[in-house]
């Protein structure tokens, strides 16, 4: 008798602000979208400071942890 080699559904997973932005515009560029540098002060905290968010800092929270493959896994990254 064989052995059955059905799977069970995969959980979809939301879409991110990332497919949403790239799905809505096939030619987005986060290069141009992200500003390079940014520095940022919340006046809310009791203790303000500032901040610097950086292009990639944006761009991985848009993607919402599913960065490339070449990202996680490439060379340089250990």
């Amino acid at each position: 008798m064989l052995t059955s080699y059905e799977a069970g559904k995969a959980e979809l997973i939301d879409e991110t602000v990332w497919q949403r932005r790239v799905a809505a515009n096939i030619q987005f560029d986060p290069a141009i979208y992200y500003p390079e540098k940014m520095m940022n002060l919340d006046l809310r905290a009791a203790e303000p400071q500032w901040e610097l968010f950086t292009a990639d800092d944006f761009r991985r929270h848009d993607q919402e942890g599913h960065q490339s493959l070449r990202e996680q896994y490439g060379k340089g990254n250990s």
